[in-house]
């Protein structure tokens, strides 16, 4: 399911939120909810993880481009698509790196580009949530994971940018992962088979340098299983 959150107190709200579903019929399973201002958007991402914004910067209360500037904050990998009632808000939208901006009534045509391609790209890379240390939910993209490793109570977050400590058992996070993409290779480790470069005693080598541990009575499994993912 991609979320989607459209912000605009203008008639067309609805319109846009039609002309979403139309064009995502047979492409993605999505789900729209709009928000009449930016004090209701904003208790709507408190509860609920949003993959796309629609967003009209003159919103009731809103404080223009600030509040795509506060969304891009808080949620990096998010695609923002601007929809106004005139371009004065067009040379901003690169600060915020607007994946559409659209001057009102919202159409089909207009939509059909920058909406298509945020969908291709959450089809491309399916999500994994995670909950981080204050309990908020986190999507990470599986192709930026690289692996997951046990410390103590939390579970540490690898990816291509950096590193995120969450919550939960890493058995847990394991039945969310593709089994074919994915391998335990230890009580406290399980990698990403995409990003293996080799199979060492007893560690896996990441394409980025990392070692990963394999256990030792796992090591002939885990070579096997890297060959196979390979073949």
């Amino acid at each position: 399911m991609i979320n989607i959150a459209v912000c605009d107190d203008s008639v067309y709200a609805s319109d846009t939120a039609d002309a979403l579903y139309e064009l995502a019929l047979g492409q993605a399973e999505i789900s729209v909810d709009v928000f009449k201002s930016a004090a209701a958007l904003k208790n709507g991402i408190k509860s609920k993880r949003y993959d796309i914004f629609l967003l009209d910067p003159d919103v009731s209360d809103a404080d223009g481009i600030g509040l795509a500037e506060k969304i891009r904050k808080s949620i990096p990998e998010c695609d923002i698509i601007l929809i106004c009632e005139s371009d004065k808000y067009a040379v901003e939208g690169y600060s915020v790196f607007a994946a559409g901006y659209i001057i009102k009534p919202v159409s089909q045509k207009e939509l059909r580009l920058p909406f298509l391609h945020a969908l291709d790209k959450y089809r491309k890379k399916p999500s994994v949530v995670f909950k981080d240390k204050n309990g908020a939910r986190v999507a990470v993209n599986i192709s930026e994971l690289l692996y997951i490793e046990v410390i103590g109570t939390e579970l540490h977050i690898h990816k291509r940018m950096g590193v995120m400590k969450c919550q939960g058992s890493l058995s847990e996070a394991c039945q969310n992962l593709p089994q074919t993409q994915f391998y335990r290779s230890h009580r406290s480790y399980v990698v990403n088979m995409e990003y293996v470069v080799r199979a060492v005693k007893y560690h896996f080598i990441m394409d980025n340098g990392d070692k990963v541990t394999i256990a030792k009575n796992r090591y002939a499994e885990a070579k096997g299983k890297l060959l196979d993912f390979v073949g």
